[in-house]
């Protein structure tokens, strides 16, 4: 048997060597590159989440914390009939209708006051939420942070996690009805 690599095809090989060599180094650098920028991109993005923190740890929530929360709500209400089919909601997407809801059932009541009392003078920042609405904000921009995780962790995120948190999500001791005033 020859062997392949004498003297002068060892010369031959080097190029081919250094070059895929040269490849392979790029490409980690190139990877490395993309995982800062995305990771400096979440960091940037992250303000919303930030705030979302506040809101979760305020003492006193107002209509600006309940604004706060509608405008992180980044995904419109997924509608189980599509195209005269009755389809089955993910745990998913029934946690981000859940959110929804209860978003804008809070939103309503207290806009509404709001409304009805600009003719009073009365400012949004002077409406006062009552205490079990306050802890109903809070639950929200947990839940809101919580769902923002899994939906950034998918990879490690199953069913089962969006199951769990769909449980939380119900409880019925958490979401008294609101009652317009």
């Amino acid at each position: 048997m020859e062997n392949i690599f004498q003297t002068t095809d060892q010369i031959a090989w080097i190029p081919t060597i250094i070059t895929l060599l040269l490849t392979i180094i790029s490409a980690l650098i190139s990877y490395k590159s993309w995982r800062s920028s995305v990771k400096s991109a979440l960091e940037s993005e992250s303000n919303w989440r930030e705030k979302l923190m506040d809101v979760a740890s305020t003492a006193n929530i107002g209509m600006n914390e309940l604004l706060r929360i509608r405008a992180s709500q980044r995904y419109k209400k997924n509608d189980e009939k599509k195209k005269g089919r009755i389809l089955s909601l993910t745990n998913k997407a029934q946690a981000a209708n859940i959110l929804w809801d209860k978003t804008n059932e809070l939103y309503e009541k207290y806009n509404l006051s709001v409304i009805h009392n600009e003719t009073k003078s009365i400012k949004s920042q002077e409406i006062e939420i009552q205490p079990d609405d306050q802890n109903q904000i809070r639950d929200i921009a947990i839940a809101l942070l919580k769902y923002d995780y899994l939906n950034r962790n998918q990879e490690d995120s199953n069913e089962k996690d969006y199951s769990e948190f769909l449980t939380w999500l119900i409880d019925e001791k958490r979401w008294k009805k609101t009652e317009n005033k």
